[in-house]
């Protein structure tokens, strides 16, 4: 379970926002808000949540928590100081700085802890979400109705039932359709002075997505595609062919892998395919620190620079994939990363970013102006670029071909994994929690994508054309 700690009633409105956005993402979440209605002896049945139930505490820092006439959330982080220490969760406190509460009043129990600042409360919220996702707290696979009915009680009084309506979410998950049949393996037929790292910088050097294993090269090209652009210095005989079922199935008697290891190798012959591709959809490529590439949309290759797309609500819109940042002097680009998910159902996940270019050309590209920049891109946008780009890369059977070789061709989904909830929070716990919490459209500045997965971000209710986008000069785009 988490524990959300926050001062009542001067935070109620941002906790309700937190506290239902836990609850659509599967997690438990004791707060006053909802366990204490009237008659329970409150004291009691906090130190009851703390010790025996919470998994977590988030604690909502406000300059109404960290007041020094207010001593509730100050005596919960009393009693959490205790219990972290106890536990030996160096991480059983998670501190969100909610606004602008001087640093030196903070509670002296967290003053020395990693805080995470909301100057966008999703982004904070996404970070909230991705320690209790690492430090496994145990969440369900959807939000429970009895949960919800609870927040929507204590928000909104005056509308306590829940609209049994359908709530699309819409992932940043895109199915992979098809994949090679079979895996070739290649053995090198010449003495090599390093067994363990030779094979993998042949691999490194060649054209097409390839991996280096044993005295092996791993891929699904045929040999005449192999051979030929190392023929002067590095002759390949096939070894075998392996099923794509048995290799990711752990091998076969002639080859056995460790657990995970043919995941591991998939993924990477999976994002050497599709930068690939990118590549040869006139994508340049910018380099990240984590050593994966996010391929961005130069000027001039689309008309206009704008790509049309269908929702997944079967609207059609159009969006322009680069523009210019004025203020900057520079140029907008969108771009995207994919990152393959080998468990089931394999899928890649497309993660946006925009990368800033000098139109001059003296400059380097860079992504550092996206904060200010992207301040007021809400999640209705980031989708839609989304949309633009992945269709933008299809076909027109609306697959995104993944080139392994000349007659070895993969494809991922144009259209992103979409499911839908029978139930979802009122309008009212919606409108009033964006008010409060100013993150109309579920916030700025952020890689959006990582949060359509939660039903707190996905909902598709926004399919109007986003207004008032600051510095942005691409006012060419909306519905078609």
């Amino acid at each position: 379970m988490v524990f959300l700690s926050h001062a009542n009633p001067d935070d109620n409105a941002i906790a309700a926002w937190y506290g239902a956005r836990l609850e659509a993402a599967g997690y438990t979440v004791w707060s006053d808000l909802t366990r204490l209605l009237g008659g329970e002896e409150m004291w009691l049945d906090i130190d009851n949540a703390l010790r025996f139930h919470a998994r977590k505490i988030v604690v909502l820092l406000s300059k109404a928590s960290t007041d020094p006439n207010k001593e509730g959330v100050r005596a919960e982080l009393d009693r959490a100081h205790a219990l972290r220490k106890k536990l030996g969760d160096n991480r059983f406190v998670i501190p969100v700085k909610i606004d602008d509460a001087p640093f030196e009043d903070l509670p002296p129990t967290i003053s020395n802890r990693t805080i995470i600042a909301a100057g966008n409360h999703a982004d904070a919220l996404a970070r909230v979400l991705d320690i209790l996702e690492k430090d496994g707290v145990r969440r369900s696979d959807g939000p429970s109705t009895d949960a919800l009915q609870r927040w929507q009680t204590a928000f909104a009084p005056e509308q306590v039932t829940l609209e049994h309506a359908e709530d699309i979410l819409v992932s940043n998950w895109h199915p992979i359709v098809r994949l090679p049949a079979e895996l070739k393996f290649y053995e090198i037929g010449r003495p090599l002075k390093n067994i363990e790292t030779e094979p993998a910088a042949i691999a490194k050097e060649h054209p097409l997505p390839m991996l280096g294993y044993m005295r092996r090269l791993v891929t699904f090209a045929d040999w005449d595609e192999v051979q030929e652009p190392i023929a002067d210095t590095t002759p390949v005989s096939l070894h075998h062919a392996m099923p794509i079922e048995t290799f990711l199935a752990g091998g076969d008697e002639r080859i056995r892998f460790a657990k995970g290891v043919p995941k591991k190798m998939l993924a990477s012959l999976l994002r050497q395919a599709f930068d690939r591709m990118a590549a040869g959809r006139s994508l340049n490529a910018f380099a990240l620190s984590d050593k994966k590439n996010a391929w961005w949309m130069p000027a001039g290759v689309l008309p206009g620079d704008k790509q049309s797309f269908v929702r997944a609500s079967g609207t059609t819109g159009y969006r322009k994939l680069t523009g210019m940042y004025g203020l900057r002097e520079r140029d907008w680009h969108f771009g995207i990363t994919a990152t393959p998910l080998t468990d089931e159902p394999l899928r890649l996940k497309f993660t946006p970013h925009v990368i800033y270019t000098d139109p001059t050309g003296i400059k380097e590209p860079t992504a550092s102006y996206r904060r200010a920049h992207c301040k007021l891109w809400f999640n209705a946008k980031w989708r839609d670029l989304l949309y633009a780009m992945t269709a933008y890369l299809s076909d027109e059977k609306g697959e995104i071909v993944l080139p392994f070789g000349r007659d070895a061709l993969g494809a991922v989904s144009a259209r992103a994994v979409v499911a839908s909830l029978s139930v979802r929070p009122s309008t009212v716990l919606e409108r009033k929690a964006r008010k409060v919490a100013d993150t109309e459209g579920d916030a700025a500045d952020l890689d959006v994508s990582d949060l359509m997965n939660d039903p707190a971000f996905a909902r598709l209710d926004d399919e109007e054309p986003d207004e008032g986008e600051g510095n942005t000069d691409d006012d060419a785009e909306g519905d078609a």
